[in-house]
This record gives structure tokens, C-alpha cells and sequence, in this order.
């Protein structure tokens, strides 16, 4: 059973000097019982992955869906 889905989420913020595309076209499936880690440079948008997957931001483009439920 597909718990989690990401498909081509993205999202971008406004900077001083331009747009910044701090996650872009991101794809995920993680099935019941998976472990999972998340790894990566600093920068690389390991926390806007996990605040946009906690739905503490909103994505620019994407969906998430969770347990069937977007």
C-alpha cells in the first residue's frame, strides 16, 4: 500500500536577487513499512522536502498525497 506520494512537486521562492528553485520536480513513493533516508548538501532542500511534506509550507507546483487523501 502506497503510503506517501509525491509527484513533481517544486517550490520556489522569491530572493533579492531572483527566483530560487529550492525543490524542482521531485518524485516519491513510499509504501507502507519502507524506511526511508534523506541525505544531502547543505542547501539541497532537505528541509523544504520535510516542512513541505509536514504541510507547514505550500508547494508552487506538485502534488502530495497521504494515505489516498491530497
Amino acid at each position: 500500500m502506497t503510503l506517501l506520494k509525491v509527484e513533481k512537486i517544486k517550490k520556489q521562492y522569491i530572493h533579492k536577487d531572483g527566483i530560487v528553485d529550492a525543490l524542482n520536480n521531485i518524485n516519491i513513493e513510499i509504501n507502507n513499512g519502507d524506511f526511508i533516508t534523506i541525505t544531502g548538501a547543505s542547501g539541497s532542500g532537505k528541509t523544504t522536502l520535510l516542512l513541505a511534506l509536514a504541510g507547514l509550507i505550500r508547494i508552487t507546483h506538485g502534488q502530495i498525497t497521504f494515505k489516498d487523501k491530497r
